[in-house]
């Protein structure tokens, strides 16, 4: 027998949000701006013969990801932790210098295409020739606020 919903859809789409965690912010690090524009570059340098290289990249993603939940999980404690007690203090300090390394160098090429976007999108709806260093700023802004 099938079990009736009985909240409107709209409402069950915000606590589907509200559960969903981090997972909007690792599908952006995973696939953004920086994966579009090394897709579109190296397929204009190589054609067809590197297009292997995205799907071998995300499985690697999916991976490193699966193993840093069942390593949370499975211990019950948070990855850094976990990390430094069972792999080694040193590999646990390299493993977080290198993620905030990665995640300030893949989120460069986000500010450039948000900010590209925000200036045309700001062109056509007729507001004045905006800067794209003010439309970055703007964003970065409001990027470390959230």
């Amino acid at each position: 027998m099938r079990r009736r919903l009985r909240h409107p859809w709209i409402r069950r789409l915000i606590g589907w949000i509200r559960l969903s965690g981090p997972g909007y912010l690792q599908a952006a690090l995973t696939l953004g701006a920086g994966t579009a524009m090394t897709s579109l570059f190296t397929g204009a340098l190589f054609g067809y013969r590197m297009l292997w290289v995205a799907p071998v990249g995300m499985l690697l993603g999916v991976i490193v990801f699966a193993a840093l939940a069942h390593q949370t999980l499975s211990t019950g404690q948070r990855p850094l932790a976990a990390m430094a007690r069972h792999a080694g203090r040193p590999f646990a300090i390299a493993w977080a210098g290198g993620a905030m390394l990665a995640s300030v160098i893949w989120h460069l090429p986000q500010y450039s295409v948000a900010a590209s976007s925000s200036v045309d999108l700001l062109s056509l709806c007729g507001i004045g020739p905006v800067p794209p260093v003010a439309a970055s700023l703007a964003l970065a802004a409001v990027a470390v606020l959230l």
